[in-house]
């Protein structure tokens, strides 16, 4: 884990994934998870400080692994497919995310499980 006075820069220990989670048809927020714990419950604080609730019904892990035990594993789709993949993506955030604007924040932050053991690494050391 590097550690930095700046906490932007720290880094997030672990193998890691992140879970899109949905709300009335539309993204409702990010949660980024260490891969072998399943989320367990979807309240977090948001990296902008608000306190977070997501709907647990609907999400969507977006890593992918591409290589697996040094073998290529992730083929692409191709071009037309992954443009038509990314305009249906861009239209499930809300309009307020997309407003040109001034925007409004879209909620993303680690998991509470994650942000515990990251801050246990960083207070063992700083030998706290």
């Amino acid at each position: 884990m590097k550690l930095s006075e700046q906490a932007i820069k720290v880094s997030n220990p672990g193998i890691l994934q992140v879970r899109r989670y949905r709300a009335n048809g539309v993204f409702a927020g990010d949660i980024i998870y260490h891969h072998e714990w399943e989320p367990e419950a979807c309240t977090f604080e948001a990296f902008s400080g608000e306190n977070i609730q997501l709907p647990t019904d609907q999400f969507q892990d977006l890593l992918v692994p591409v290589f697996e035990e040094g073998k290529l594993v992730y083929h692409s789709p191709d071009i037309h497919t992954i443009r038509r993949n990314t305009l249906y993506s861009v239209g499930l955030f809300s309009e307020s995310v997309l407003a040109m604007a001034s925007p409004a924040a879209y909620p993303t932050g680690l998991e509470p499980r994650l942000q515990d053991f990251k801050m246990q690494l960083i207070r063992a050391a700083k030998g706290e």
